[in-house]
């Protein structure tokens, strides 16, 4: 027994994967790739939502600046909403994909369908709260990834996803909006949200969400 006991503390003591051997571990690397399609949305939308509703919708400039601000709101109840939610389930990926499906869902609508700004108002609100309640999860599913001891290393690598995005996204959606038209900024929105979704369903805690 004594001898079995032995064993069993010198496994768990044994160092887990450490420098870039446990940043390239496949849950840590989905992390890192969902936080850079977050990133790619959600400031593809922030950055371009004015100027496309300004260009394509003939919306006044005041009015396309008030879809943002309420967003904006909309997102920081989301955050609040969901960590509130996120201290009842352990569900975690289940919150993220939820929230970033309706959000996508609501963002393609905003592109395919013209609607009076009352309508659009409402529907970006929506879209925003629901984007706003991934957040407190998406930290929560980082951490279930994390190996003990290795939490700032993956919180920062996996951070860098969201400069990664947000350098990468103006680019893009900057010459989708020039060159294939101002709808595509939401579509194309939507669609990230929707391969985000995918990245997140993939990841497999390797703790328990407790520890």
């Amino acid at each position: 027994r004594r001898l079995a006991a032995a064993r069993a503390g010198a496994a768990a003591a044994a160092p887990g994967p450490s420098g870039l051997r446990l940043l390239m571990q496949w849950p840590i690397l989905t992390c890192f790739l969902f936080f850079v399609l977050i990133a790619m949305a959600l400031l593809g939308v922030e950055a371009f939502m004015v100027s496309a509703f300004v260009e394509d919708r003939g919306i006044s400039l005041s009015a396309a600046n008030l879809t943002l601000t309420v967003f904006f709101t909309g997102s920081a109840l989301g955050v609040l909403a969901g960590g509130v939610i996120a201290d009842r389930t352990r569900r975690h990926s289940l919150v993220a994909a939820t929230g970033l499906g309706v959000s996508a869902t609501l963002i393609a609508v905003i592109g395919a369908s013209a609607m009076p700004i009352a309508g659009l108002i409402a529907i970006i609100a929506v879209a925003g709260f629901a984007s706003g309640t991934v957040a407190p999860s998406r930290d929560l599913i980082v951490r279930s990834v994390t190996p003990e001891g290795s939490t700032g290393k993956v919180f920062a690598f996996t951070s860098v996803g969201l400069d990664v995005g947000g350098v990468t996204a103006p680019l893009i959606f900057g010459w989708i909006m020039d060159n294939v038209g101002s709808r595509w900024v939401f579509w194309l929105a939507a669609m990230i949200m929707v391969c985000a979704i995918a990245t997140v369903t993939n990841t497999r805690p390797t703790r328990r969400p407790n520890t």
